[in-house]
This record gives C-alpha cells, sequence and structure tokens, in this order.
C-alpha cells in the first residue's frame, strides 16, 4: 500500500500565526491581571501601570515576555524623635500614603452612582461587546505638583483616568451615551469611597473614536479625580 502525504503549509502558517496571537493575548490578559490584582508593591502605580508592556518580538517562536524597564527601590519612611525611630510616626506616613484612589473604586462607584448595568471593568475592555466601558490609568502626561516638605505632606491625590466606551452600531445612540458620560464627570463633586472628589474632563467633550472593525462606535474620555487624602 502506497500512501501519499501533503501539507497544506497555508493552512499550517494560518495556524501557526493564531497561536502566535493567541499567545500575546494570554500574556496580556496576565498582565491585566497582575495590574488590577496590584501585585507589585508601590507607591504611584508608575511601574506596574506605564513600565510594565508586553514584549512579542519572539512570539513567532512560541516566546513571549512581560517586561517592566524601569528600576524600582523599595522606599522606608520614618520620623526620628528624641528616641530615634518613631513607629507611629512610620505608620501615620504610610497610612497616609496608601489612602490613594484606585481604579477599581472609581469604576465601582460609577457603576453605582451612574446605575450602570452593562460590561465595566478596568485594564481592559470587552472586545466582543457592544456595549461595554472600561478604566485605564491615563498616558496622558501631566505636571508634577511640587509641595513643600513631599508628597506624604499634600492634602490631595490625583488620579488621572482615561475611560473607553464602546456602544452599539448607532451613531445617535452612541453620541447621546457619551455626552451623558461625559456630563456624569466633568466639574462635578462626588464622595467616593468616603473622599471629597472633584472631577475635571481635560478636554470640551466626549472623543469620537469612530467605529472598530464590528461597526461598534467607541468614544473617549480623558478625566482628572482630584481627592482628599
Amino acid at each position: 500500500m502506497k500512501v501519499t502525504v501533503k501539507l497544506n503549509t497555508a493552512n499550517i502558517n494560518l495556524i501557526e500565526k493564531a497561536i502566535s496571537r493567541n499567545l500575546v493575548k494570554t500574556a496580556d490578559a496576565l498582565k491585566t491581571d497582575l495590574q488590577q490584582s496590584e501585585t507589585m508593591p508601590f507607591k504611584t502605580g508608575q511601574l506596574q501601570n506605564r513600565s510594565t508592556f508586553i514584549d512579542d518580538k519572539e512570539a513567532a517562536t512560541g516566546k513571549v515576555y512581560i517586561v517592566s524597564d524601569t528600576p524600582y527601590a523599595r522606599r522606608l519612611y520614618y520620623l526620628r524623635s528624641e528616641k530615634g525611630l518613631c513607629k507611629a510616626g512610620l505608620r501615620e506616613i504610610h497610612a497616609k500614603e496608601l489612602r490613594r484612589m484606585t481604579l477599581k473604586v472609581l469604576k465601582d462607584f460609577f457603576k453605582t452612582a451612574y446605575s450602570w448595568t452593562d460590561t465595566i471593568s478596568i485594564g481592559k475592555i470587552d472586545d466582543d461587546a457592544e456595549r461595554a466601558i472600561c478604566f485605564y490609568h491615563s498616558r496622558v502626561g501631566s505636571a508634577k505638583v511640587q509641595t513643600v516638605g513631599g508628597k506624604v505632606n499634600r492634602s490631595y491625590g490625583m488620579l488621572s483616568v482615561t475611560v473607553l466606551l464602546r456602544w452599539t452600531r448607532n451613531a445617535d445612540a452612541a453620541e447621546n451615551k457619551a455626552q451623558s458620560i461625559y456630563d456624569f464627570f466633568d466639574e462635578k463633586n462626588f464622595e467616593i469611597d468616603g473622599k471629597r472628589a472633584f472631577v475635571i474632563s481635560r478636554y470640551d467633550g466626549p472623543i469620537d473614536l469612530g467605529t472598530d472593525g464590528n461597526g461598534v462606535y467607541e468614544y473617549s474620555f480623558e478625566f482628572d479625580v482630584y481627592y482628599d487624602k
């Protein structure tokens, strides 16, 4: 018996490309979980949010990497009394530093206060949902605020946020929903997680991103959230 085997190289290439794409998606999901669980110890989130990324240059060979490209050093805060290290002061400073607002806190507040009932997330939006919203740390830079005595003496904190909205294939409905969310946040005072907060947009309205490959309309927003520490 003679057997002839022919390999469909075109289909094999498609399978290999699909494997590479899914490997990158898996790494991205792992990075998102790392960010949302706040596994990395941090003060401002610079390391985990802006300096950690997916290196997919070797994806074709089955290798992807989650890379942090900035050095990290653990900081020790202390006060000195007549007897040396003041542990109470140490705890007080750490507590003050930890009283910061997170994306999860803001997301949960929005979900309740706005009565949002559709898909909501932080760090990664659901690309399969026609009605979804996601909160990200903003990649738009902001001027550094100088405080005498350092950040621990600052009476307020600031969370810079990018919000991405996906809303149906109807242009008018999407525009109205985007404007509604913008009006909900912009120049408004809230109490969020026990903190007084004031939200202001960096732009005069929602940013129209057009549609994705499936025709779903997308909008983005850039907000700065100022809150009492």
